[in-house]
């Protein structure tokens, strides 16, 4: 047979109504955790929609443990002790064992079947207080004392063959089924009520209470079908079932069917005990929230828990993204939890510590559990996170730890028992982190559930949001200061509300309104505009409610801080599919394209378009030559280079891909001159792409330090020098005018760097490039997998960017760099990317929807693939459109102050001031064609910068000597002449 798992937890949104006294105060209380609290695996991340949802298969637990050469044949639910009873099927194997409810199969307790108990022991029902009831595979039902292991007859039944037993201790209630008699029954009392019957085709389990004081809503029963095996819900009412299932299901097909036993239920999940050798429990919810109960998801926010350090994230609790830390992941978090990252918030706020509290709560009779998921992170020297409960017992609040952990978890569900604080006026949940006055990891909790109702005291108005403006504003902007007030209590009122700015101490905006409001509504208020002052400018914004009856006084004033700068982040629309490896282009201003996708496990050729003004993604042709993850692409003159890197994993390319996005067409370039992935580039003179090193872990390519380029319009490959230093993979680079700029990556033996290296391009003849030496970038942290890249013009200065990565300490960084070659200095911008990430190679730098210069990072890796965009506003404000996108220029032909004698590489630069077909073509003296360096039928206005290398279309090298090159374009044509002296 099998097994079902099971794990409660709910949501709920409420707010709080009592000023509370800080945990962190408390001195807490390191106990060993309670026998009772269980643990169950991370199973699975999607919310259960309802009562009458089709169930999913959430554990299978393997009884080899336990089953020996028998069958194990009953299965119950003990409330007690949040635990899975499970007995043997006759008198060779006396023992029945209690397990947690979670694979691996692990004893939790234990006792042997003494005189009096039956010779099979089938189904079986739990009646608490050491009572146990079972199925004899007779006319009896067996009263089992689970102390002695005797056995007394506690009824007899209406037929000879029982094998299904649950038992209703709440209502008295017994629930036998009898495979033979394709009957089910029910008696109330349990032991002297008459029985009443109804036809079921072989019952061979049924469930009973799960709570000892609560009835029970629903009967669960299980069939055994030589075909495939059912189990129903059945709805209950004070202990009598309805006969009419409210839902049927199918069992999993992997059950074996016809060898279905005993079943449980503990209020959500179902446990279905199969004899399949060895016999399994199979675990599935059937989407029920139990309704006594209120319960938190952080799906919509904060439902009303606060925080009490005064900190703001990640130095204090807050609504974080499920996945924030990759592999430390709540159960079932669906897209939100609550969490802490001291790691992040750095040593200064280490000692702090914060406790994040539930509203205040009425606790029901029923409370007996407080039931969360939660995932820690230890550092190990000295560091806590705690789950307590506080209590008021008419005059102040008590606090009371209940469960401290120091230990790793990478997500699981605990229970805490809470039963004793059920008689208090009011009670609230709370989870405490701190870190022992040390820089620690981080915490998180979800799905948190306790039997309670949410205090709402009859007047309570508060303010919920600060609107406008938000915690980061461009300079000079003129805005709606905005916030949204609610009415929390249960009667309409009439309030006033206020909006204030202060600047220095000094309050330099002050605006109010009167406003009326029924229990329950919110309403948001846009005051009068204001103008914010230039960059640098700070401001303390407060919004606040005034209300003589108010007694709750906790939520009516919300501040925060409001920085002006030009530079900020902001979170745009994801890409459509999480991906790891890829790189961005800009290929015209307002639109940039990111190929090269690495989902998990496979290597599509997909490629995706992203339009800046109307923050959309669309597809566009898939690239017909393969996907080139961890490759490089840049866009120059309207096209998207795509370049070297894999179609699997750990072997290199040597591919060129070209995509237009005008036709929507792809085609081939020249092959590069190695198989190359990890490395880096940059685009020179709009007309070379240079690639430097490379080398992946443990694959094919081994770090290097090679330099190349290629050569747009002559469609070939250069060698040129070699970068100084060790061979480094992963990198970060790029070319800012005439410099060459290599930083980051790894050198093949685990050593993450922190350096760079700057290099001068001749600009007569790009392959020279004179390198500098390693230097340290200051306060920068070894890295590779960076995400880097260079600016287009702006106030006369490009930069080159370099962000994100995965770090010698961080697994993920979220910091963004910029270097200035000009000055040779490096800024920390300390302003970290609201996701860390690694795994993107390079970046897309264009201007922005605000007409500044941004740097859009997409996806990434955080310990699973991310579909998260966002963009660096640099407050840059761009001078001059991108290549190939120039306003014509007033002078036709070529540049006067080209290079003359030229040796055996040459800069060509010419201007048109029309978009059009444009040919360049080299003569010798006798006017023989030697080689054409362009021939595009439709090349944007501009200045363009081409390179002839003395050889002739057949690659020949040529003689020392006279030549001609030919510009046509527009109907006119330009000639210049140059003398080749190698």
């Amino acid at each position: 047979m099998k097994k079902i798992l099971m794990i409660a937890l709910c949501l709920g949104i409420m707010p709080m109504l009592f000023a509370v006294t800080n945990a962190d105060d408390m001195a807490p209380n390191h106990a060993e955790k309670p026998d009772h609290v269980f643990r169950a695996d991370n199973i699975g991340t999607s919310p259960y929609p309802g009562q009458r949802s089709t169930p999913t298969l959430v554990d299978q637990i393997s009884l080899a443990p336990i089953n020996g050469t028998g069958y194990c044949w009953g299965i119950t639910y003990d409330w007690e002790i949040d635990a899975l009873w499970v007995s043997q099927w006759n008198t060779a194997y006396p023992w029945v064992y209690a397990i947690q409810k979670t694979s691996p199969c692990t004893k939790v307790d234990s006792f042997q079947l003494g005189s009096g108990a039956p010779s099979y022991h089938l189904g079986m029902g739990f009646a608490g207080g050491g009572i146990l009831y079972m199925a004899g595979y007779n006319n009896s039902i067996y009263e089992i004392n689970m102390t002695t292991g005797a056995g007394t007859v506690f009824r007899t039944l209406p037929w000879s063959a029982a094998e299904g037993l649950g038992f209703n201790s709440v209502d008295d209630a017994v629930y036998p089924g009898d495979w033979v008699a394709d009957q089910c029954a029910w008696a109330q009392p349990a032991q002297t009520g008459s029985w009443n019957t109804w036809s079921f085709s072989t019952p061979s389990g049924l469930t009973g209470a799960y709570n000892g004081s609560m009835s029970p809503e629903y009967l669960f029963i299980v069939d055994e079908n030589t075909s495939l095996a059912h189990f129903y819900q059945h709805s209950v009412s004070g202990g009598v079932p309805n006969t009419v299932p409210d839902s049927v299901w199918d069992c999993d097909p992997g059950q074996t069917q016809a060898s279905t036993a005993d079943c449980a239920f503990d209020g959500q999940y179902v446990y279905i005990l199969d004899q399949s050798g060895p016999d399994m429990i199979w675990v599935y919810d059937v989407g029920i929230t139990p309704q006594t109960t209120v319960t938190w998801d952080f799906e919509t926010g904060w439902q009303g828990w606060t925080h009490t350090n005064g900190a703001t994230f990640p130095a204090a609790w807050d609504v974080e993204d499920a996945y924030y830390q990759g592999t430390y992941v709540c159960p079932n978090p669906d897209d939100s939890s609550m969490w802490i990252d001291s790691d992040a918030a750095g040593s200064g706020y280490g000692w702090i510590g914060d406790t994040c509290l539930s509203p205040v709560l009425i606790p029901l009779a029923s409370m007996d559990w407080l039931w969360y998921g939660w995932c820690y992170n230890d550092v190990g020297t000295g560091d806590w996170f705690e789950a307590g409960i506080k209590y008021y017992d008419g005059s102040s609040w008590n606090v009371v730890p209940l469960a401290t952990y120091t230990a790793d978890n990478y997500g699981s569900y605990d229970s805490v028992d809470v039963s004793s604080y059920a008689g208090y006026s009011f009670v609230q949940v709370y989870f405490y982190y701190d870190d022992a006055n040390t820089w620690a990891w981080y915490a998180a909790f979800d799905n948190v559930t306790i039997a309670a109702t949410v205090f709402v005291p009859s007047d309570d108005v508060g303010t919920t949001a600060i609107n406008a403006p938000g915690t980061m504003i461009m300079p000079n902007t003129t805005l709606d200061p905005t916030a949204t007030y609610e009415n929390f209590g249960t009667d309409t009122e009439t309030f006033d509300v206020y909006f204030e700015i202060d600047s220095s101490g000094v309050n330099i905006y002050n605006e109010t309104a009167n406003i009326t409001l029924g229990s329950g509504v919110d309403t948001t208020i846009s005051f009068a505009s204001w103008t914010c002052g230039p960059h640098g400018a700070q401001y303390d914004v407060t919004a606040y409610t005034v209300f003589a009856a108010d007694i709750n006084p906790s939520n009516d004033t919300l501040t925060q801080t409001t920085d002006v700068s030009a530079a900020f982040w902001e979170i745009l629309a994801s890409i459509p599919t999480g991906t790891s490896g890829h790189s961005e282009s800009t290929v015209h201003d307002g639109t940039y394209i990111v190929s090269g996708f690495h989902p998990s496990g496979s290597y599509p050729s997909t490629i995706y378009e992203y339009d800046i003004a109307t923050d959309t993604w669309a597809t566009v042709a898939s690239n017909p030559y393969g996907c080139g993850a961890y490759g490089m692409a840049y866009g120059v003159l309207g096209n998207h280079y795509r370049i070297c890197g894999t179609d699997g994993w750990p072997t290199g390319l040597t591919r060129v891909d070209i995509y237009d996005p005008i036709s929507d067409t792809w085609s081939a370039g020249a092959s590069a001159p190695m198989a190359n992935m990890d490395q880096i580039g940059g685009v020179y003179n709009d007309s070379l792409i240079f690639m430097f090193g490379g080398g992946n872990w443990g694959g094919q390519v081994t770090p290097h330090t090679n330099v190349h380029f290629y050569d747009i319009y002559s469609d070939a490959w250069t060698t040129a020098t070699n970068f100084t230093g060790q061979g480094r993979g992963c990198l970060a680079g790029g070319v800012v005018g005439d410099y060459a700029i290599v930083a980051c990556g790894y050198d093949g033996t685990s050593n993450y760097l922190a350096d760079y290296i700057v290099g001068n391009i001749d600009p007569s003849n790009p392959a020279n490039i004179t390198w500098g030496s390693q230097t340290p970038i200051p306060g920068f942290e070894g890295r590779y997998r960076v995400s880097s890249g260079v600016d287009y013009p702006a106030t006369g200065n490009q930069q080159f960017w370099v962000t994100c990565g995965q770090g010698n300490s961080s697994p993920q960084c979220s910091d963004i760099w910029s270097y200035e070659p000009i000055s040779d200095t490096w800024t920390n911008w300390n302003m970290p990317k609201n996701l860390a990430i690694g795994n993107v190679n390079s970046v897309a730098i264009t201007s922005t929807a605000l007409d500044d210069i941004g740097v859009y990072v997409v996806g990434g890796y955080t310990g699973s693939y991310v579909t998260d965009h966002e963009v660096f506003h640099t407050g840059k404000v761009s001078v001059e459109e991108m290549p190939g996108q120039q306003e014509p220029s007033a002078v036709f032909g070529f540049a006067a102050n080209m290079k003359n004698p030229v040796d055996g590489y040459s800069a060509i630069t010419y201007t048109t001031t029309k978009p059009g077909k444009v040919m360049v073509k080299v003569y010798d003296g006798t006017g023989r064609l030697v080689k054409t360096l362009v021939n595009r039928g439709q090349e944007p206005a501009g200045t363009k910068t081409v390179y002839w290398n003395a050889k002739d279309d057949g690659s020949r090298t040529v003689a020392n000597g006279v030549y001609f090159v030919r510009l046509e374009a527009e109907g006119k044509v330009d000639t210049h002449k140059m003398i080749l002296v190698k």
